[in-house]
């Protein structure tokens, strides 16, 4: 799951939409830190409920459905 989370995360064009959202959501943030938070993934995630971490998962599932089927 992280390993495809990375992979998301650094898809081009993808940093720059996360940094930009980010501020969006929280003007104290500059693009340094979020940057660092996204090196950090390992970290965030062991950091998070397990709550939150069923929801990225559950995210990352929908992702996927949506993909297979917009490409076939």
């Amino acid at each position: 799951m992280l390993a495809q989370l990375r992979g998301l995360l650094w898809a081009p064009g993808m940093v720059g939409n996360v940094v930009n959202r980010a501020v969006e959501l929280d003007s104290t943030l500059d693009e340094a830190e979020v940057t660092v938070a996204m090196i950090r993934l390992d970290r965030i995630w062991e950091q998070l409920c397990p709550a939150e971490q069923q929801r990225m998962r559950e995210g990352h599932r929908l992702a996927e459905r949506h993909r297979g089927t917009a490409t076939g």
